[in-house]
């Protein structure tokens, strides 16, 4: 009875994993990627920031699980389109000002009030997942821009300057799996940005906090 019933779950989840990537394609069909990505470096800070969230958390589910075709898209959309660049300006200041407000804040801020900067370090994980080197690199360098947003150092310096501390949990945790899509499979590259970075320093005092926490528990 158990074997089946793994059998069973394992069935469900491939016939899930399918469906879903189905849904994915089509709606990629649609235009819904090139809409989403306009959708995002043409949002204001006069617009209501919920259209940013929603479109960030729309992307987060079509591109859930890795899908290839439409991240071969996106990046031909990031070589080829001259507002890709406004696109990755977006982000940087969105990032930036996503952690001033921690910073601000100095860290008084509820554990799980950080939707927007999850979700968007999120997006850029997906945009990697399944060690697409393309965009990993692109993440770093822009061939297509004037100016260029590094991303993963940008990254490295927003994980850096949080306080280790659990309102910040959810925020560290998605900053560690985002350098994570962005350097492996490898990605020398980014590899050598993060170690070259003071990222080991922090991940030394990560550690150190853990130890601290399991020693007096």
């Amino acid at each position: 009875m158990k074997k089946n019933f793994w059998k069973f779950k394992y069935i469900f989840k491939f016939h899930f994993e399918i469906k879903h990537n189905f849904i994915e394609i089509k709606l990629h069909k649609l235009n819904l990627t090139q809409i989403l990505l306009k959708m995002i470096w043409s949002h204001k800070d006069t617009d209501d920031e919920r259209i940013l969230f929603y479109s960030l958390k729309v992307f987060v589910n079509l591109l859930k699980g890795g899908n290839s075709q439409i991240q071969e898209s996106i990046y031909e959309w990031f070589t080829t389109t001259t507002c890709s660049e406004r696109f990755f300006k977006k982000i940087f200041v969105t990032l930036n000002q996503e952690i001033g407000k921690l910073q601000d804040k100095n860290i008084n801020v509820k554990k799980g009030k950080n939707k927007l900067l999850i979700k968007l370090l999120r997006v850029l994980q997906l945009f990697c997942e399944g060690h697409h080197l393309h965009l990993q690199t692109y993440m770093k360098h822009q061939t297509n821009s004037k100016i260029n947003y590094d991303l993963v150092i940008l990254t490295v310096n927003s994980l850096e300057s949080l306080n280790i501390c659990n309102e910040n949990f959810d925020v560290i945790s998605q900053c560690l799996e985002t350098l994570t899509d962005y350097s492996q499979g490898p990605c020398p590259i980014n590899q050598m940005t993060i170690v070259n970075s003071k990222f080991l320093d922090y991940a030394v005092e990560i550690l150190n906090v853990y130890y601290l926490i399991l020693y007096f528990l």
